[in-house]
């Protein structure tokens, strides 16, 4: 018998933010719409099921059962505090079931057909799928490709799910390990760092570069060291691998600084997180005429067309900034584009969040960036230290900066560091999208006691107005 042949207005690889969100707006939109993911059990993607969704369950956790055993300075003694990490994981996991129903839900709602299966195009507007059970050939008014990102692999640290794992596999441990080695300094390193010398491992950042978080101002690479330091963590900066061999407790690694300093670490845990690549082998793409930058993401336009008038993409499979927020975003406009609206990718700005401790959170153009443009600005800055509820809930660590032009006052950036500043970020990508200036925030009555009155501070310090600091 010969290959089922159906045909639907739009078809998405991948469910991931990008992927389900272009779903949900272009069924919303009246338009057929299929949804392709090979994980039979993945919907939502890799930020749902192993990527933001549980890190932040386990990083709440962290921190939770930290504060219970060093809280003695507000009078809190607790002095048998225990984790029961197989409760930690089946919590981690109820929160995803809950959001992947509720994506279910809403796809059912929408009109969605969800199909299971890997795809690969045949032509521009033609997919081949490969079920459980028998294949099927789709075509399509507008495929949307939405198949994101995967971790890199290093080819002398080659993943093997079980000593030599990516954050997937960390995120979803069974125990705690005894020790660990994180290799790489960005976010997801800093962030699982936290997470597992909170939760009594050994940790040890091995990173190539001078700085952890070395994309970051360097005043927050350097405050981020010393809390990583004061919690426990061994940092290894300037330090490569130069082998690894398999041990009885796990693996043993032998680092060779840039001073020619030889080390050697004998691990549970080998983590790796050095960066992630596209996912666009076995796509069949050289039968389209999608083409790829540099790098192998995929180039698109402000439309999010790919250089294939037929094909879109979407979310981490284009490129940086590789957030879900940015998949969210993108993804409405390919939708809307399909039905024919008049929608383009006009954000100003995407926000990024280090969840560490403290939290780092940071949007539009950054103080060093300006200086090496040769770019003339003003800064207001204001300390935690300084703000009320910061000191009442015991996180005096941090500050917030903004930058802004001088002649105009507009806000251009701003870099936050503390608690809760992943929930403050957006007042500052909010004033950035809007062109505000620094006299629309500082005459905002913000309410006290709260975090968020450091953005209007700063705002006045930058105006030479200020009177806390």
């Amino acid at each position: 018998m010969g290959e089922t042949t159906e045909h639907t207005d739009i078809a998405i690889i991948g469910s991931g933010p990008g992927g389900y969100v272009a779903a949900l707006r272009a069924g919303k939109l009246g338009k057929q719409v299929t949804l392709i993911e090979k994980d039979p059990k993945g919907l939502g993607g890799i930020c749902l099921h192993h990527g933001c969704i549980p890190s932040k369950s386990l990083i709440h956790t962290a921190n939770l059962f930290h504060d219970c055993t060093h809280s003695q300075e507000l009078g809190i003694h607790i002095s048998n505090a225990t984790l029961d990490f197989t409760q930690t994981q089946q919590f981690k996991s109820s929160v995803i079931d809950q959001l992947t129903k509720g994506i279910e839900t809403l796809l059912k709602k929408a009109g969605v057909d969800v199909m299971f299966g890997t795809a690969t195009f045949e032509k521009s507007h033609q997919l081949h799928i490969e079920q459980a059970h028998e294949t099927l050939t789709l075509t399509a008014d507008n495929i949307i490709l939405a198949s994101g990102a995967r971790p890199m692999e290093l080819p002398q640290l080659p993943f093997n799910g079980q000593t030599v794992i990516t954050s997937k596999e960390a995120l979803s441990l069974q125990q705690i390990p005894n020790s660990m080695a994180i290799v790489g300094g960005g976010y997801i390193a800093v962030e699982l760092a936290h997470v597992y010398q909170k939760f009594g491992t050994q940790v040890t950042m091995i990173q190539r570069s001078p700085t952890i978080l070395s994309q970051a101002d360097p005043i927050v690479s350097e405050l981020m060291r010393k809390q990583l330091e004061q919690f426990g963590v061994k940092i290894l900066t300037n330090t490569e691998i130069a082998s690894a061999a398999a041990s009885k407790s796990g693996t043993i690694l032998s680092t060779k600084a840039k001073d020619g300093t030889l080390t050697q670490l004998d691990v549970e845990k080998v983590l790796v997180a050095t960066g992630r690549v596209p996912n666009t082998e076995n796509l069949g793409l050289e039968n389209t005429k999608v083409k790829l930058d540099e790098q192998g993401f995929v180039a698109v336009n402000e439309k999010c067309f790919t250089s294939d008038p037929k094909i879109l993409a979407i979310g981490d499979v284009t490129g940086n900034p590789m957030l879900a927020h940015r998949g969210f975003y993108m993804g409405k406009i390919a939708a809307e584009v399909c039905a024919g609206l008049p929608s383009a990718y006009d954000a100003q700005v995407v926000p990024s969040v280090v969840y560490s401790d403290p939290e780092i959170a940071y949007v539009g153009l950054q103080e060093q960036e300006a200086l090496k443009q040769g770019r003339q600005i003003i800064t207001g800055f204001f300390p935690f230290s300084a703000n009320g509820r910061a000191l009442g809930s015991h996180r005096p660590a941090g500050f917030v900066k903004l930058i802004a032009d001088p002649v105009s006052h507009v806000v251009l950036g701003g870099l936050l560091v503390g608690g809760r500043v992943s929930e403050l970020i957006s007042e500052v990508a909010f004033a950035i999208e809007t062109a505000s200036r620094l006299e629309d925030i500082a005459g905002t009555v913000h309410p006290h006691p709260t975090y968020s009155e450091a953005i209007a501070e700063a705002a006045e310090n930058a105006l030479k107005k200020g009177v806390h600091y």
